[in-house]
């Protein structure tokens, strides 16, 4: 299963009503979210909404 399918069944259980919570160093798999929050040495550095 390549990344682009793990990304699209996250997308399918998403729209069927599920949350999903995904921590990720990739900068193009973080973008896909409506919600990115940014951690480090667990402080809070960033909690942004995308208007998608």
């Amino acid at each position: 299963m390549s990344t682009a399918d793990v990304l699209e069944l996250f997308d399918e259980l998403h729209e069927a009503g599920r949350t999903v919570v995904l921590i990720t160093h990739e900068l193009e798999v973080a973008q896909r979210a409506r919600r990115i929050v940014r951690v480090r040495d667990g402080e809070i550095l960033n909690d942004e909404v995308s208007a998608a």
